[in-house]
């Protein structure tokens, strides 16, 4: 689904305006259909069943409140939006200190930033033992952002992408192919094959950092 996405944004929509359209109503489709295929996948329902750490907020009741929930969710996510803002402004500051390549920030610092908080609780389920729920939480937001944010450039903006950006389309999508291979070759995904991935963020790196002169994407 994720390949299928990415391909789907991918600059050959620029004109007539209807298939621009079509291909974003699609991606909302794909969407739709990859959280109604995962709902029905029996896989990993018994990670979700073991009994939940009580509430912070709420800590000596089995059975929490609805509004503390709500509360200590939004606390949770202010804290992720300003902790990544605020990891953000520090490094640069750091790395005009050090002289450190804005480049290199922008690439590896600031997506690091963004990505970190959510990939920590895949880190987490991975020590319990939920290989399943690690795998959809990471697995879940590359589709949620492959098609939702997609969708919305190809409905409202001119959806003129730099030649970074589809270089980085087209190095996921390899990647993604290589994943591919792997789920269909065997029944479990090793580290070393997951570790091989990271190959290609590298040779997306060596791309920008010594033949790319455009401007490059930051993820904010």
């Amino acid at each position: 689904m994720y390949i299928v996405a990415i391909g789907l944004g991918l600059p050959f929509f620029e004109k007539p305006f209807w298939l621009r359209v079509a291909a974003g109503a699609a991606l909302v489709g794909a969407y739709v259909f990859y959280v109604w295929r995962t709902s029905q996948d029996p896989r990993g329902e018994h990670e979700a069943e073991e009994e939940l750490n009580p509430l912070r907020l709420q800590p000596n009741l089995t059975t929490p409140y609805m509004r503390g929930v709500v509360v200590q969710l939004i606390v949770s996510l202010a804290a992720i939006v300003g902790g990544a803002q605020l990891f953000v402004r520090e490094v640069s500051s750091l790395s005009e200190l050090f002289g450190i390549s804005p480049l290199v920030l922008s690439l590896i610092i600031a997506p690091l930033a963004t990505e970190l908080p959510e990939k920590f609780n895949s880190v987490l389920w991975v020590r319990q033992r939920k290989d399943t729920l690690a795998m959809r939480n990471i697995s879940g937001a590359m589709v949620f952002q492959s098609c939702i944010p997609v969708t919305v450039g190809l409905w409202f903006t001119p959806w003129a992408l730099t030649e970074a950006a589809i270089a980085s389309a087209v190095i996921a999508i390899a990647a993604g192919l290589l994943l591919q291979v792997f789920l269909r070759t065997g029944n479990v995904l090793t580290g070393r094959e997951l570790s091989s991935l990271g190959i290609f963020y590298a040779a997306f790196i060596v791309y920008i950092v010594c033949f790319y002169q455009g401007p490059v994407p930051v993820a904010h």
